[in-house]
């Protein structure tokens, strides 16, 4: 019975260190591939401060061309935006900026100041954004 007993012990420690292992290794995967993006943009800065032409436009571009790997690399790893819906999610409502809004619904979303992703169909991270209120009332002068 002891020896049963040491030997599931032996086995739950070598499960641990197998899961851990695995963890780091699949981080280390993950972030090796963010690094590509990392060096890009690096290359980008370097060549725009030795360039004597200073082109605005080729900056642009490829600042879009590592923009697009980025979220290739995000949606490789099922990482996708989010649509914000502030009235559907009340308890991140906090997050939310409000603005006073004659030309909509309030708890409609105004603009996003930040996008949402969801990894799979987890929320990674939720959408800051502005919604609308109701201005205020007007006060009539007596």
């Amino acid at each position: 019975m002891l020896r049963i007993a040491a030997e599931f012990d032996n086995y739950k420690k070598r499960m641990r260190k197998e899961v851990t292992e695995h963890e780091v290794k699949a981080r280390e995967a993950v972030l090796r591939e963010f690094l590509e993006i990392a060096d890009n943009l690096e290359r980008a800065v370097s060549s725009w401060k030795e360039g004597e032409q200073k082109d605005v436009k080729s900056v642009q571009d490829g600042v879009d061309l590592v923009l697009r790997l980025f979220k290739s690399k995000l949606e490789r790893h099922s990482v996708t935006p989010s649509r914000p819906r502030p009235a559907l999610r009340p308890a991140r409502a906090r997050r939310d900026f409000a603005s006073p809004s004659a030309d909509v619904s309030p708890g409609t979303v105004l603009h996003e100041l930040q996008k949402g992703y969801r990894v799979g169909e987890r929320l990674l991270r939720p959408a800051l954004v502005v919604v609308a209120k109701a201005p205020p009332p007007r006060q009539l002068n007596q």
